[in-house]
């Protein structure tokens, strides 16, 4: 039970009460937060989001990874053919014609 005559005395909890270390610890604090600032170079920026940017890479393929194996079926691509004409080239010494190494590297045929 609180009565009206028996009011709170927050004076002692005000930091402007004594000026001189109000501004003190106003300084202290402006200080560190600069001194902060200034130690922050790109390196270590790039330091500090090097963990979060690995982790979003790292769920992005395993998503993926995700999705073809529900699909339940292989997708063979170009790189398949690719590989197999490289292959043929080496076991035979033949020399690719510039359109051959065109179209392998993904240009028009």
């Amino acid at each position: 039970m609180h009565r009206d005559d028996d009011s709170i005395d927050f004076s002692s909890l005000d930091p402007a009460r004594d000026n001189l270390r109000w501004e003190r610890m106003v300084r202290a604090t402006t200080a560190r937060a600069v001194a902060a600032r200034r130690t922050s170079s790109v390196a270590d920026q790039l330091r500090a989001w090097m963990r979060p940017a690995l982790a979003a890479a790292a769920l992005v393929a395993v998503s993926m990874w995700g999705a073809v194996i529900a699909r339940g079926h292989t997708v063979r691509s170009e790189k398949t053919d690719s590989t197999a004409l490289l292959i043929e080239w080496g076991r035979t010494g033949q020399m690719p014609s510039g359109a051959n190494t065109w179209t392998l590297l993904g240009g028009a045929p």
